[in-house]
């Protein structure tokens, strides 16, 4: 049995890299390939007949740990060798890296000349170059279109060195059995009546996920659709911050911050509104979770998987670069039963010819191919 070790900088169960990690890695091991892990930590359980390698990493600052990492996976693979190693993150030696992470060069040109010349921005713009580059022998797995542009926009990818992947819904994505009873039951919960709107929004890293956007939006709805909402906000975080702002706003019994939960599948039965004005998200995968479940988005413009939501005609997605003004514009003029109501039956309309599964079966399959 030939043997494919998968890389990545840390595994805890619910981030979004970490989720397709393992999709793919058991789905190559149920094909037939032994599963080796390379990690700085791991959190939660292992999976049966996985061989998890904790790498010790001794060094103070976030980019040292990585090169550390990067060079300890080259030492030991060098000892132990493997038939093929795939890379979550971008780090020298891959045969096939899954481009999990934006294109880091693109993130940066708009930073400051005195940001670019730090060790951190120097360290992972050269990791990313390792991968990335001509000289490259890796193979690269893209999942959404606008990181395509990126990439190719800064590397000039042959195309044989690059497949775009399908959308990435987990094919166990499943809605409660009886929707409208969750629906009651979970609005119940947040003491909601059914004329009240409910905004959700998933995600830990709040700054990134654009909490405070969506703070600002609520506070700017006039007073008679104010006083109609709540504001979920799902995920862990650094609440204090957000939780001033929205008392600043005038908000602060509106908005509610509910930890990680792991019922997102039946709150989305219970929202009106997914809303997502993110910073920085390489996919989006709770922007696919919405459609399975027949629920409005509002979203930014970087969401790799925004073009989906166009594509839907499931909501709206915010021009780039951010502007507040549109974003309270838009939450306004949504929040209304009709409105609602036609982005919803244009989801089910789009769901009934799109498949929204799809990334596991194809990255698997090609990683299986590049084993031989």
């Amino acid at each position: 049995m030939k043997t494919i070790a998968f890389c990545l900088f840390k595994y805890f169960p619910h981030g979004g890299l970490q989720r397709d990690f393992l999709r793919i890695s058991k789905k190559c091991r149920e094909i037939g390939a032994a599963i080796r892990v390379y990690t700085m930590s791991w959190n939660g359980p292992v999976p049966h007949g996985f061989d998890v390698r904790i790498l010790p990493v001794l060094r103070f600052t976030n980019h040292g740990k990585a090169k550390r990492f990067a060079g300890q996976v080259q030492k030991t693979v060098k000892n132990e060798p493997v038939d093929l190693i795939v890379g979550f993150n971008k780090i020298p030696g891959l045969d096939i890296y899954f481009a999990s992470d934006v294109c880091y060069a693109e993130k940066i040109s708009s930073k400051s000349m005195f940001y670019r010349m730090t060790p951190r921005c120097h360290s992972y713009l050269e990791m990313e170059r390792t991968v990335f580059d001509k000289k490259s022998c890796t193979r690269i797995l893209l999942i959404s279109p606008n990181q395509a542009a990126e990439f190719q926009k800064h590397y000039f990818l042959d195309s044989e060195r690059f497949i775009l992947l399908p959308p990435g819904l987990d094919e166990h994505f499943r809605l409660p059995e009886n929707p409208e009873i969750a629906r009651k039951h979970f609005r119940s919960e947040f003491g909601l009546s059914d004329n009240d709107f409910l905004l959700l929004q998933v995600g830990s890293a709040f700054k990134t996920k654009g909490v405070d956007r969506t703070i600002r939006a609520v506070a700017s709805l006039p007073e008679f659709l104010k006083k109609r909402c709540v504001y979920l906000v799902v995920g862990k975080g650094k609440q204090s911050k957000y939780k001033r702002l929205a008392d600043i706003s005038g908000i602060g019994n509106k908005v509610i911050f509910a930890g990680f939960r792991e019922d997102v599948s039946s709150l989305m039965t219970a929202a009106d509104i997914l809303i997502h004005p993110g910073r920085i998200e390489n996919t989006g995968l709770i922007l696919l979770e919405s459609l399975a479940s027949s629920l409005p988005v509002i979203c930014s413009g970087v969401c790799g998987y925004a073009p989906y939501i166009t594509d839907s005609s499931a909501g709206v997605v915010l021009d780039e670069p951010f502007d507040q003004c549109q974003l309270n514009t838009v939450l306004k003029e949504m929040l209304t039963p009709c409105t609602l109501q036609h982005y919803r039956e244009a989801i089910k309309s789009y769901r009934s010819k799109t498949n929204l599964c799809g990334l596991v079966d194809k990255a698997s399959e090609y990683i299986m191919r590049q084993l031989g």
